[in-house]
């Protein structure tokens, strides 16, 4: 292909384009193509575009929110899994078994139960804790006795909760809390300062049970972040955070702040679509015909050709596509008597036809003559091999051809085969 005709048939395709793109984008558009090869809605290769500090900290916000949850945590670990991130998929099933502590929470405070058979000391504590009203303990012991911040009238409340069949399961609800937890434990450490201190709830061995319950549950709060950080480290790495995009897409996250981004890039990135003036088509067809006189004896370039009518300039480049991809028969025959071994002339008169074929001589050796020798039976094959490509060869799609005119041309009598 030449110059000039590579410089009409994108011309073509850019005028072209003009008309097949959708409505959206046939103003502007960021690309060429954009509206042609993909889907009008689809923002991903805008996505890429965005500011990676946006990308980052958008993926870093949405991973730890989900692994800060027992559904988000177990729907990204499957997820991980089968985006073939195996470690980090292990790792964050492991924050959805972390997160789903409600068992091990009962299970602590049922271990806190003993101290709770005198209604009097929890009495005394939870005035102590409901004393500050609008402190997240108190709201926590409000909910869970179903009262209001102006009742502290105790004795009413734990008639009215019927503490004496339900104390165990109010104890469990109060200290699966962790603040009430923490907040119990300063009060009752300052009980015992003040020697004040009385009972079993009151006494430095319950405080020591509070404190090591505390510490265990802190522990564990610090080993899930530091888990969660290093999962959203990782995802929302330069090297990941585009696999991590689409991850995230997948399991519906709401990606509206990443689609606004892309959006904004596209409108940035849009520019007026390119128009072509039939000036330019009727120069480069000139050129053209100058650069192959061959082409107008032959008929491929019409005289008059309508630059305004799309048909028109269609059928154009058909003709030129159709001249460019058939070969004439002369010039396969020519090919084959350089690259095979062809015997006879090239026949280029109009009733002469050249059909590419190669004609060898089999070849017979006597076996017994080898026999002897390490390498008998693969001298052997490659004889049989020599034996079978020089046997005449002529494929169905080589007697199938155009004529100069562009119609096919089949070959009807053994004669017209043979161009020598």
């Amino acid at each position: 292909m030449t110059a000039p005709v590579a410089l009409f048939l994108t011309l073509l395709s850019v005028q072209l384009s003009n008309e097949l793109v959708s409505a959206t984008h046939a103003k502007e558009s960021s690309t060429l193509d954009e509206g042609l090869t993909y889907d009008n809605q689809s923002l991903d290769m805008y996505i890429d575009m965005v500011s990676s500090t946006v990308r980052r900290s958008f993926v870093r916000e949405a991973v730890v929110g989900l692994l800060s949850t027992v559904q988000g945590a177990s729907l990204l670990s499957k997820a991980l899994l089968s985006h073939q991130f195996y470690d980090l998929g292990r790792e964050a099933a492991l924050c959805e078994s972390m997160n789903d502590v409600r068992a091990l929470l009962v299970a602590e405070a049922e271990s806190l139960c003993y101290a709770f058979e005198t209604p009097a000391e929890v009495k005394k504590l939870l005035s102590k804790i409901t004393a500050v009203k609008d402190s997240e303990p108190a709201k926590h012991v409000q909910a869970t006795f179903g009262i209001t911040a102006n009742q502290t009238n105790w004795d009413d409340i734990f008639q009215k909760a019927d503490w004496t069949s339900n104390w165990r399961s109010l104890t469990i609800a109060l200290f699966s809390n962790e603040a009430v937890l923490d907040r119990a434990s300063v009060l009752i450490a300052n009980e015992i300062g003040s020697k004040m201190a009385a009972g079993r709830l009151f006494s430095q061995d319950f405080l020591d049970k509070l404190k090591e319950i505390s510490s265990a549950r802190k522990n564990r709060k610090v080993s899930r972040e530091e888990k969660i950080r290093l999962i959203a480290c990782e995802l929302s790495s330069f090297e990941h955070v585009s696999k991590s995009l689409s991850l995230l897409r997948s399991i519906g996250v709401d990606m509206t702040k990443i689609d606004d981004a892309a959006r904004s890039v596209r409108e940035e990135k849009a520019t007026a679509r390119a128009a072509v003036d039939s000036d330019l088509m009727r120069s480069v067809l000139d050129s053209i015909r100058a650069r192959h006189p061959n082409w107008v004896k032959a008929g491929v370039l019409r005289p008059e050709i309508d630059f305004n009518s799309t048909p028109s300039m269609v059928h154009e480049m058909v003709r030129m596509f159709v001249r460019l991809s058939y070969m004439p028969h002369t010039g396969a025959a020519a090919i084959a008597q350089h690259t095979r071994r062809r015997i006879g002339n090239i026949g280029t008169e109009s009733y002469q036809y050249n059909v590419p074929a190669e004609f060898g001589f089999v070849e017979q050796y006597d076996n017994l003559q080898y026999k002897r020798y390490d390498w008998q039976g693969w001298y052997q094959r490659m004889v049989d091999i020599h034996n079978r490509n020089v046997s005449i060869r002529c494929r169905i799609d080589d007697l199938k051809r155009l004529d100069s005119d562009g119609n096919p041309l089949w070959i009807s009598k053994p004669s017209d085969a043979c161009g020598f």
